[in-house]
């Protein structure tokens, strides 16, 4: 029996399973009444003790487990490898969670037999009758990303396309900026970027641009004859040149250029320098824009998107009003609505005011 493996999200945003998919090698098919199916590359090659076990020809093998915001709600595992891959059959209340996540027309008895049940079925006849019992699409027992590539998949499953690599992909992010002063200089068109994408701070909420601050840093410092690269942060009286701040009454963003033009940071602070956390804010506000901004490649399509989703989902807290956004419990790197003590430094100078 051929190793397989596949995914199926059952969510209302589709641009949730699309930000969770960036950078895998991944097909995703049409979306059904029971989810979306996402075979995945690495999956079926990345575990080797699987890959021992189906080529000693263990055929009845089979695992499948059940997810929500990261954490495990359930587990079936009838394959066996090295000691810390041990059997391990799912209990009734596990299958009475997992019957929860499919409605009433899930039986947790049929489920229950379809796992646990005759000890010779094979693992492709298993995952067959789970998915009658589930309610899953008929054709995709044996469906994987191996079958996706060699093109062996049922007409009845449609087409599957690879996902969007970018938030250019979905929808238009704008022309680059032209190069600013007749140079193609990378801080000053992130400069630009920036006062183009944040312009709304000043005109609608009276913030206004700090000054820039000198002497920056904009190239990896040379000690000992040494580049160093590493985190800037970790780099005693490093000063990031890729650096935009607005200062407000209550509060102050910042939005930083890092990882060469990679990544950005934005962080909105306090007036005791406390990190407010906006990812939790955008999360309960728009959760598809959060999609987005987590799906957006590169400075050039993350410094818009994140503009636009502080604007959207935090002009009460822009005004003032910071009721309804918590603060960062832990500072750690993030997606980008997150910080490290690095800002820190940049506040010295003055707390908002």
């Amino acid at each position: 029996m051929p190793h397989y493996t596949q995914i199926l999200a059952r969510t209302d945003r589709p641009t949730q399973a699309l930000s969770a998919l960036k950078g895998l090698d991944v097909y995703v098919f049409p979306h059904s009444p029971a989810g979306t199916l996402i075979c995945e590359r690495t999956s079926e090659t990345l575990d080797v003790r699987i890959i021992i076990q189906v080529a000693r020809g263990i055929g009845a093998g089979f695992w499948c487990g059940l997810f929500e915001g990261g954490a495990s709600r359930f587990t079936h595992n009838s394959l066996t490898g090295p000691r810390d891959f041990a059997e391990k059959s799912a209990s009734p209340a596990e299958v009475e969670a997992l019957c929860g996540y499919f409605g009433a027309e899930a039986s947790s008895q049929s489920v229950y037999e379809a796992l646990a049940g005759d000890p010779a079925m094979s693992a492709m006849d298993r995952h067959a009758a789970l998915a009658r019992s589930l309610g899953l699409p008929a054709w995709s027992p044996g469906i994987g990303y191996s079958r996706v590539v060699e093109g062996r998949v049922p007409p009845e499953a449609g087409e599957p396309k690879r996902p969007p690599r970018s938030l250019a992909e979905l929808r238009p992010v704008g022309e680059a900026p032209a190069d600013v002063a007749g140079t193609s200089d990378t801080l000053a068109r992130f400069r630009h970027l920036c006062g183009e994408s944040f312009s709304f701070l000043e005109k609608d909420f009276g913030f206004r641009k700090e000054p820039y601050r000198n002497p920056v840093d904009r190239f990896p410092q040379v000690i000992d004859n040494v580049m160093v690269i590493g985190p800037g942060y970790l780099r005693p009286g490093y000063k990031n040149a890729y650096m935009v701040s607005y200062r407000g009454r209550h509060l102050i963003v910042v939005i930083e250029g890092l990882s060469f033009g990679w990544r950005t940071r934005l962080c909105l602070i306090d007036r005791g320098g406390r990190h407010l956390d906006l990812t939790a804010l955008v999360e309960r506000r728009d959760p598809e824009l959060l999609d987005l901004c987590r799906l957006a490649e590169g400075q050039r399509e993350q410094i818009p998107i994140f503009a636009e989703a502080v604007r959207k989902c935090a002009s009460d807290v822009l005004s003032g009003d910071l009721s309804a956004i918590s603060l960062i419990a832990g500072l750690g790197p993030g997606f980008s609505f997150s910080a490290f003590s690095l800002v820190k430094a940049h506040l010295r100078g003055g707390k908002a005011r």
